[in-house]
């Protein structure tokens, strides 16, 4: 059985389960999510009930058999009945983890669940279908070349603590990947989704046509639908709009990047953000 825990926002819970499905599929066990966290969390919410994912808590008793579990100290920290992820970046070793664990951590690369991408993609298909306003942006994301570009401020500016770790993308990032995406797409239009949308309102000024997506302060999920629905992205150094770019993939997307992903905090995040897609500065 794989045991991994979920905490914090949307995109963090996606990398979360992404992590521990693709273990479970591998292994051939089951997968049970630990949502502990959201009974003292306050500011977030656990969010996944609205995919079609493998909903399925675990236990008091499941837990307790998988922590204590015989093991040697000795053992490599992957064999660990409690495995806490190293470090930022990927670690090949994941790949030899127990088929019994308990997973902690962020597991913020899509190398961990490459293999299945199809079956993540399905699993974060949203239940309900769209409705109302949401609709109708839909529909002009259909009949347009497109863009999303996400501002994520919230608590990156409001908390001390996560604005040292993470601090914001900058206007000239915004302003560099919005001409490098003009650069080399016909006619975009852009669809701006943020949590700040009064500043990004007055501060975010573009030359091209744009659309602020206002209605979903309460419903990330349905921001992030919007956002796989376009073509092309403008992410924030947010697991957020990673998650919008990444499950929107479409042939000869273009997604631009910041290139500093963390304030003050030396991550090594060269497997956070593919290949395939443009790191800015920001």
């Amino acid at each position: 059985m794989i045991i991994v825990r979920l905490s914090d926002g949307l995109g963090n819970q996606m990398f979360q389960y992404a992590f521990g499905r693709a273990l479970s599929t591998r292994r051939g066990v089951p997968l049970r999510l630990d949502v502990s966290a959201y009974r003292v969390e306050r500011k977030r919410r656990y969010e996944l009930h609205h995919f079609l994912t493998e909903e399925t808590f675990v236990t008091d008793e499941e837990a307790h058999r998988v922590i204590t579990r015989p093991h040697s100290p000795d053992e490599p920290w992957w064999s660990q009945p409690v495995v806490r992820e190293p470090h930022f970046h990927y670690s090949p070793d994941v790949v030899q983890v127990s088929s019994a664990g308990y997973f902690a951590g962020y597991w913020q690369s899509e190398r961990h669940f490459d293999d299945v991408a199809p079956l993540i993609r399905l699993e974060f298909t949203p239940k309900q279908p769209l409705t109302g306003a949401n609709l109708e942006v839909a529909r002009a994301i259909a009949a347009r070349n497109a863009v999303s570009l996400h501002v994520r401020r919230g608590d990156y500016i409001c908390d001390p603590k996560v604005n040292i770790l993470h601090g914001v993308c900058s206007l000239e990032y915004y302003r560099a990947a919005v001409a490098y995406v003009a650069a080399r797409v016909e006619k975009p239009e852009f669809f701006v989704f943020t949590d700040d949308p009064d500043w990004t309102r007055t501060k975010l000024k573009l030359d091209f046509p744009a659309y602020l997506v206002t209605q979903n302060q309460d419903a990330p999920v349905e921001d992030l639908r919007l956002m796989t629905l376009c073509r092309h992205h403008i992410i924030a150094n947010s697991s957020f709009s990673w998650w919008g770019a990444w499950l929107g993939e479409k042939p000869g997307q273009i997604v631009c990047a910041p290139q500093r992903w963390f304030g003050a905090y030396p991550h090594d995040t060269r497997d956070l953000v593919p290949d395939r897609w443009t790191r800015l500065d920001g």
